[in-house]
Formats: structure tokens, C-alpha cells, sequence
């Protein structure tokens, strides 16, 4: 019999603000987080579990300027933004034993990327009372990568069976422009909100579909 076990222990910290002058309206935001990764493999020819490790680490900060135009209930807010995300990972790797991918390793790789985000956020509240206030939003924006891909990492198995001495896993590139947009419901209960939507991820060779949903308390 084989199996296998991970586990991922991912800490993230975070911080945020945004100043508001007239129609006006810039925010910030930067992120840093680490992840320990521990996987442990066993299978029958194993005379023991084989064990590997490895720790990785992000970085995120983003900055955006808009501007907000009503006209009667509906809010228009184009905005423009700039996101910087770097990420590292360690080398990993996990021994095995016989003919079972005698040694599986993924090289330690460095990500940077720096997109340019441009787009329109359009909001409108269709239902308010004393306790309940049911509103709607769609965003729509474009962004570009502006650096290299870099290393992206990618996998090599060794040893796999007789017939299959080494099979490389690599990266597929998805392109450097994106469009997206994402239309979600939001409900607020007093200090609760309640929210759910869709989002579309596309470009000339790629479409992601995406749903999306979430809970929140404030106070």
C-alpha cells in the first residue's frame, strides 16, 4: 500500500488604509507571509517513510488611485493601480526507495512581478431598511505584467519505473494581459456582511471561472 501526508503550517500579516479627499480616494495596502511545508511518503517497498521539507515566503503591495461620479443611486469609480508581488521558495525534495520515483525534486525558485491595473468599479444599493441592506457591484479592469517570468519552477521525477526513467514537470505561461470582471451580491446585517459573486479571468489563451463568497464581522 502507498500514502502520503502533508502538511502546510501558512501565516500571513497584513496591513491597510485609504485617504478620501473630496471625490477623491487613494489606498494602500502590504502583505508578508511564510508557509512550512512537510510531506511524508510510504509505500510498501519502502523500508521506511521518506520525508521532505521545505519553507517559502511572499511579499504583496499595492497602491490605487480613483475617483468616484454618482449618478442618482448608482456609484462609478474608475481607478488605476499598481501591484508588486514577490515570492520564494526552497528546494524540495523527497527520497524514495526502489522503484518508486527514487528521488522527486523541485529546485528552489525566486517569482517577482509588477502588474499595471486599470478598471471601473460600479455599485448601487437595491434594498435598505433599519437592520438590512442589500447591494450590488460589478468590477471590471485590465492588468499587465511588466517584468520577466523569470523562473517559475517546474519538477523532476527520477526513477519512476523501468520504462520511465525521468518525466520534468514544467511551468505553462498564460500571458502577460488579463481582463476580469466579477459582479457579487453583498448583504449587511448590522455588524454582519454577507457577500457572493462570480469572476472571470480571460485572455487570447487562456479563461478561468471563478466563485467566490465569504463572511465578515466589524465592529
Amino acid at each position: 500500500a502507498e500514502s502520503e501526508k502533508t502538511n502546510i503550517q501558512n501565516y500571513f500579516w497584513g496591513i491597510y488604509g485609504r485617504k478620501d479627499w473630496g471625490k477623491n480616494y487613494f489606498l494602500g495596502t502590504a502583505a508578508i507571509g511564510h508557509a512550512h511545508l512537510r510531506e511524508t511518503s510510504d509505500a510498501a517497498s519502502f523500508s521506511s517513510p521518506k520525508t521532505g521539507s521545505s519553507n517559502a515566503w511572499r511579499a504583496f503591495l499595492y497602491g490605487e488611485f480613483g475617483t468616484e461620479f454618482r449618478f442618482g443611486s448608482v456609484i462609478f469609480q474608475p481607478f488605476w493601480g499598481l501591484q508588486y508581488y514577490f515570492s520564494s521558495f526552497g528546494s524540495f525534495q523527497v527520497p524514495g526507495e526502489g522503484t518508486i520515483s527514487e528521488n522527486a525534486s523541485f529546485p528552489a525558485l525566486k517569482t517577482n512581478s509588477l502588474r499595471n491595473v486599470i478598471g471601473l468599479r460600479i455599485a448601487e444599493t437595491f434594498w435598505e431598511s433599519e437592520e438590512l441592506i442589500l447591494r450590488g457591484n460589478v468590477t471590471a479592469f485590465w492588468f499587465h505584467e511588466f517584468l520577466d517570468y523569470g523562473d517559475l519552477g517546474g519538477g523532476t521525477f527520477l526513477n519512476i519505473s523501468e520504462t520511465i526513467p525521468e518525466m520534468t514537470i514544467s511551468p505553462q505561461k498564460y500571458g502577460r494581459d488579463w481582463g476580469i470582471i466579477a459582479p457579487t451580491l453583498e448583504l449587511s446585517w448590522g455588524n454582519f456582511k454577507f457577500w457572493g459573486g462570480y469572476a472571470a479571468m480571460f485572455n487570447s489563451r487562456e479563461t478561468l471561472h471563478l466563485g467566490q463568497g465569504g463572511v465578515s464581522f466589524c465592529w
